[in-house]
């Protein structure tokens, strides 16, 4: 039972890893700079191994200090050997703490993706949303539907129309029925072709 529970927390671990990289992606790749080569591009390289070496550091360095401290060998270990192993532990305590964190992050993603998808987004005082029309332009990465309902894919090739009735009480008569168009979100990068 216990391995079920730590494979569960591992694998929840690892969500978080996914969840956490795609928030760096977004917020320093792809996200305010201004040039169309970000200066940041080097991070989709750096941090999936990083990520990755932070949930994998708990285990293994676990398993091989209490091997270590279960042999004779240590009786004869001199100082300079246990600062090692003093180190050995620190660095396990680094990886619980990052399992524990990339954890809480991976349960809260899944928790809140289940809770949009069963109650909807609340509505805001004053608007009224129209069915949304999606318009895709290449078949998703993901080719299970309900994969995909929990955030696990990629919308840069996804146009999405969403049509909001806004109701505003003093609005002036010559405003009743105006339309504003707002285009966001789009994603542009280096990798998209000029097609899209």
């Amino acid at each position: 039972m216990v391995h079920v529970v730590f494979a569960a927390f591992v694998l929840l671990a690892l969500v978080g890893d996914a969840r956490i990289f795609l928030f760096v992606m977004n917020r320093f790749v792809y996200g305010d700079h201004r040039d169309e080569h970000s200066p940041w591009q080097w991070l989709f390289y750096v941090v999936p191994p990083v990520l990755l070496l932070l949930t994998a550091l708990f285990w293994p360095v676990n398993q091989w200090i209490d091997r270590l401290m279960s042999t004779r060998v240590v009786e004869r270990v001199t100082p300079d050997r246990l600062e090692e192993i003093a180190i050995g532990v620190v660095l396990a305590k680094i990886g619980a703490v990052w399992l524990i964190i990339a954890a809480a992050v991976g349960a809260y993603w899944i928790l809140d993706r289940l809770r949009v998808i069963a109650f909807g987004v609340p509505p805001i005082a004053g608007v009224r949303d129209l069915p949304p029309e999606l318009i895709t332009i290449r078949k998703a990465h993901v080719p299970f539907a309900w994969v995909r309902k929990l955030g696990a894919h990629n919308d840069v090739y996804d146009i999405e129309v969403t049509r909001h009735e806004v109701i505003v009480d003093d609005l002036p008569p010559e405003f009743d029925g105006y339309r504003i168009a707002f285009l966001t979100d789009t994603h542009i990068t280096g990798m998209m072709r000029r097609r899209f």
